[in-house]
């Protein structure tokens, strides 16, 4: 959590969120070489919160077309499949065991909430 005095005019508080998808937004854009790109894709598909749009199934039978393209147009296709409204854990999923949020960010979302 972090206070912030902005212009004299008095406090401003926000806290800083769990990355989620964010994490994988981050690994994207840092990518070096596409093969770091192609194993990004496999955990991604396992575990960030993707696009409801994007099939799987679809992209998988075109990854000769995939390969093709250019890293920036892969970047820019992974980041495309991810959702971002899930780029944060969201506060009303802090208690879901699959974040692994940490008791003690849990007790500073609770009092930060209530």
């Amino acid at each position: 959590m972090k206070k912030v005095i902005k212009n004299n005019s008095g406090d401003f508080v926000y806290l800083d969120l769990m990355k989620w998808n964010e994490i994988y937004a981050e690994k994207i854009q840092k990518a070096k070489i596409k093969d770091d790109l192609k194993k990004l894709w496999e955990i991604m598909k396992k575990k960030a919160f993707l696009n409801y749009k994007v099939d799987i199934k679809t992209i998988n039978e075109n990854a000769t077309d995939f390969t093709e393209l250019s890293i920036e147009d892969q970047k820019r296709f992974l980041y495309e499949c991810l959702d971002k409204n899930h780029l944060y854990v969201n506060y009303s999923e802090i208690d879901d065991e699959e974040y692994r949020v940490s008791k003690e960010d849990k007790k500073i979302n609770k009092e930060f909430y209530a």
